[in-house]
C-alpha cells in the first residue's frame, strides 16, 4: 500500500513516495538546481479529508497535508483532489485486492531555508495542478 505524489513547475519539483505502515519512503523537493531529500523520520503525511467509494466499499483520502523538516529546509504542502478515478484490474498476488486511486490534485506549498542567523527564510511559494495516488485494500 502506498501514497505517491508529484508536482512541478519550471523552477520547482516535489515528489513523494510513502509506503503505508512501513518505515520506508522518500520525499524530495528540487528548487532550481538544489535537490533536498527528506527521509521518513523527517516528514509526516496527514490525510485531512476522506470520501466513501460505495462501489468498492472503502474510504479514500481527498485532501492531505505534508510537512517535512531537516536541519536546513522546511516544507509544507497541502493537496486537494480535483478528480478521482479508482482503478481495479487483474493484478497478481499480493496486489490482487488493491484499488489504486488515481487523482489529479491542486497543490499549495511553502519552502523555507535556514538563514545565516538560524531563522527560517521563505525560499519559495508554489501551487497548481499535480498528481496524487493512493492505494487501498478491498475487504
Amino acid at each position: 500500500m502506498w501514497n505517491w505524489a508529484q508536482y512541478s513547475d519550471p523552477r520547482l519539483a516535489f515528489d513523494m513516495g510513502v509506503f503505508i505502515g512501513q518505515p520506508v519512503g522518500l520525499a524530495a523537493v528540487t528548487l532550481d538546481d538544489t535537490r533536498v531529500v527528506f527521509h521518513p523520520n523527517q516528514y509526516v503525511l496527514t490525510h485531512t479529508r476522506w470520501a466513501w467509494d460505495a462501489a468498492n466499499g472503502v474510504l479514500y483520502p481527498t485532501a492531505w497535508r505534508f510537512t517535512a523538516q531537516n536541519g536546513t529546509w522546511r516544507l509544507v504542502v497541502t493537496m486537494r483532489a480535483l478528480a478521482t478515478e479508482p482503478l481495479r484490474g487483474d493484478l497478481p498476488w499480493p496486489l490482487r485486492d488493491v484499488i489504486v486511486y488515481e487523482q489529479t490534485a491542486q497543490y499549495e506549498g511553502r519552502l523555507w531555508t535556514k538563514g545565516a542567523a538560524g531563522q527560517w527564510v521563505l525560499a519559495r511559494t508554489f501551487g497548481g495542478p499535480g498528481f496524487k495516488e493512493f492505494t487501498a485494500k478491498r475487504y
